[in-house]
């Protein structure tokens, strides 16, 4: 028996029973996985509701489970309504194919790389998760490490690990770094973590390493790990966040949902789509992580902390500090492995440098929860106001730190860049139109992508407060706000 067909399971409370091969669970018990059970799914949102303390590490097996739900689902469905679908052999562009018709091993493989994606799909993210990526490794530091013989299967990709944001790494590039570590002290086969790198990377790269009958699948295993309008890592984060803060915001019904799911033939591979009939369903799932995102994802206590993190950061940057060493891969991933979110915030309070008193005074007050304070969140018939009320707050206050936060919510993000929506065409089966987008075909999701605009807030800095010493600076932001409304009235 090969160890891909030996099982361990784990216990999860919101999918109960899940398997992993044995296979998967080496990866699981290697001490670069082990480090998400010290990160926090969605960082320091645990100091607006204390039960949000689930972990990168169950999430992350949480979507094994989901992207095997998709796929099995997708045969079961591809079985059931073959009459409306297309021979997976004379499939063309824009078709539907039976998905049931591949071969069995290839099927197998295709199931393999897919759950090993979903797997480690967030194996580089630092501590307290997305706040982290002010402070990875930069690029031109990562770039020596890639010349090291373990990182062989994914050098191929080049550039295209090292693009970032800001001069940094993106966490995406860290996971195929980390997993080509794992997968090599594992002993796995070369191509398994180039795959994973070019599914993960969302990139063109050419997988020359990977087997030839899985090449055209690798759009399709991105699409059910990380695509929109539904994905294996959407589905399992918003049902966990949501149970685990004690909302109901991010509540789905996965079954119905995976109902409409197809495999549709493109001119690049094989994507992931969804029945036409299936919109209703669709648009349910698009409106939870709406609420998610609104109401907890950008909370304002979330967003001071966010905010604190980015002075952080430059404090950090101003004094030539590096988090993550990068002398050699070994130094890097071993800084990786040990930092959590707390770790993390105790060596920020613990840096010892010359002019570095700001940065550990606010690193203190994140651990102590002495957070900065919002004093106004603007409306969109006032957000033409932001520039003019931080500048009369400053005049008023002088000895004071106003910072005016833009954040966009994102919830309905990469709509035209995901699976496709498919619908009958004139021979009775399902296909797709690049014109057919899911903005057309929703009124809803139209609806939602309009009122998605830049949340916009003016925070301030504050050292030790407590609330009430600034009530009376938030009563005057509000008053000003209506003395510049009329003023300034909004354009037409």
């Amino acid at each position: 028996m090969h160890k891909r067909d030996k099982r361990g399971s784990f216990h999860d409370n919101n999918h109960k029973l899940i398997h992993l091969t044995q296979e998967e669970v080496e990866v699981v018990d290697h001490p670069l996985f082990q480090r998400l059970r010290h990160i926090c799914q969605t960082g320091l949102l645990l100091y607006v509701w204390p039960t949000a303390t689930h972990t990168r590490f169950e999430h992350s097996i949480g979507v094994v489970y989901m992207a095997q739900m998709m796929l099995n689902a997708l045969t079961r469905a591809s079985r059931s309504g073959q009459k409306k679908l297309y021979p997976l052999s004379e499939a063309e562009n824009g078709q539907a194919a039976r998905f049931h018709e591949l071969a069995s091993e290839t099927r197998g493989e295709l199931k393999r790389l897919t759950r090993l994606t979903a797997l480690v799909h967030d194996l580089g993210h630092g501590p307290l998760s997305h706040a982290f990526e002010v402070f990875a490794p930069r690029v031109e530091d990562i770039e020596p490490l890639l010349d090291d013989p373990r990182l062989d299967p994914i050098r191929p990709l080049g550039t295209r690990l090292t693009r970032g944001k800001d001069g940094r790494i993106r966490h995406e590039a860290v996971s195929c770094i980390l997993f080509s570590l794992i997968w090599s002290d594992l002993g796995g086969e070369p191509w398994v973590p180039q795959a994973v790198a070019v599914v993960l990377m969302g990139d063109d790269a050419k997988p020359e390493m990977v087997p030839n009958q899985l090449r055209p699948w690798l759009p399709f295993v991105r699409d059910i790990v990380s695509s929109a309008p539904i994905d294996a890592d959407r589905m399992d984060y918003l049902l966990r966040d949501s149970r685990s803060l004690g909302v109901t915001y991010g509540e789905h019904e996965a079954a119905r949902i995976l109902k409409s799911i197809l495999c549709a033939k493109t001119e690049d591979g094989y994507r992931l789509g969804w029945r036409n009939s299936g919109v209703r369903a669709i648009e349910s799932f698009v409106t939870s992580r709406f609420h998610m995102f609104a109401q907890c994802y950008t909370h304002k206590t979330l967003r001071a902390t966010e905010l604190m993190l980015s002075d952080v950061r430059q404090e950090a940057v101003n004094l030539d500090l590096r988090i993550i060493r990068t002398d050699n891969l070994d130094v890097m991933a071993d800084d990786y492995e040990r930092l959590g979110d707390q770790s993390f915030l105790a060596r920020l309070e613990s840096i010892d440098a010359p002019g570095s008193e700001r940065l550990r005074r606010i690193a203190r007050d994140l651990r102590r929860r002495h957070l900065w304070k919002r004093l106004y969140d603007f409306e969109s018939y006032d957000s033409h106001l932001t520039e003019r009320l931080l500048e009369e707050m400053q005049k008023a206050y002088p000895g004071e730190r106003f910072i005016i936060d833009k954040l966009p919510l994102k919830a309905m993000k990469d709509l035209d860049r995901g699976a496709f929506l498919m619908r009958l065409d004139r021979r009775g089966k399902y296909s797709f139109t690049k014109n057919r987008s899911w903005i057309e075909a929703s009124p809803i999701m139209r609806v939602l992508r309009d009122e998605e605009r830049s949340r916009v807030r003016l925070f301030m800095e504050t050292e030790n407060r407590h609330l009430d010493r600034t009530d009376p600076i938030r009563d005057a932001a509000i008053a000003l706000v209506r003395d510049l409304r009329e003023t300034y009235p909004m354009p037409e």
